[in-house]
């Protein structure tokens, strides 16, 4: 479990990984293998659809205070939600 803007978060161990990658990268776009490599440390069982579903369940769950964008043949961008401020 975590809390994020007073609200307590349910993570799974890749999950909260994942979060705090993004989170230390805020407003770049991550390439999915990069993901791959950093979160799941070369995990050779893994692929990047592994981080396409991490990343689903993820935004569901930091929807009311984050944004993971999907940035079309790149990877991924974690930003602020509209309703937060910077």
């Amino acid at each position: 479990t975590a809390e994020m803007a007073g609200l307590a978060l349910t993570l799974r161990p890749m999950e909260f990984e994942l979060l705090h990658y993004l989170c230390d990268h805020m407003d770049r776009v991550i390439p999915r293998s990069l993901l791959l490599e950093a979160v799941w440390k070369g995990d050779g069982g893994q692929t990047t659809r592994t981080v396409d579903k991490t990343v689903e369940t993820l935004r569901r769950k930091v929807a009311d205070v984050l944004r993971i964008e999907s940035v079309y043949g790149m990877g991924y961008r974690m930003v602020l939600a509209p309703n937060q401020k910077s």
